[in-house]
This record gives structure tokens, C-alpha cells and sequence, in this order.
């Protein structure tokens, strides 16, 4: 069980980590333009949405952070519930 757990975790923090690392380069797109990995597109649609992307960015990377903390614990217990939390 305890290797389990460390998976979860380790999981969650590679997805933090990562999700953090493509924020800061999103930051970079939008202020400068320029980027350290991701190919930076000069269409009027890519401009557009990519800093409704960069604003999501964060808040899911502190979901990440959250559901690291005790991930068994979280773990539904009532079997009748679908994953919308809508019961069946």
C-alpha cells in the first residue's frame, strides 16, 4: 500500500511540476513571444485563446498539488455513484 501511495504521489508532483514548467513558458509567449519548447504560432486563434490558457494553468496545477496530499483517503467509498457524482 505504501508504494501505491508513493506512486500517487509521485505522479501528481511529475504533473505539477509540469504543468508549472508550461505555464512559465505560456508567460513567456504572451509577453515576449518568444518560447523555450512549445512552437509559437502567429495565427489570430492561437494568440487568441493562449492566454485563457495560461490563466487556467495555475488553478490546475494547485488541484495537482491538493489532491496529492492524502489521494487514498479521497478515494470514493459508495460504489453507486457514477463519476459525475450523480447517483445511478
Amino acid at each position: 500500500m505504501k508504494h501505491k501511495i508513493m506512486f500517487i504521489r509521485f505522479v501528481y508532483w511529475f504533473g505539477a511540476i509540469a504543468d508549472l514548467l508550461l505555464f512559465l513558458d505560456m508567460l513567456l509567449i504572451v509577453f515576449f513571444g518568444v518560447s523555450v519548447s512549445l512552437p509559437v504560432g502567429t495565427g489570430h486563434a492561437y494568440q487568441y485563446i493562449l492566454p485563457g490558457y495560461a490563466a487556467l494553468m495555475p488553478g490546475w496545477t494547485l488541484v495537482l498539488l491538493w489532491a496529492q496530499v492524502k489521494p487514498i483517503e479521497r478515494k470514493p467509498r459508495n460504489k453507486r455513484y457514477c463519476t459525475s457524482g450523480l447517483p445511478l
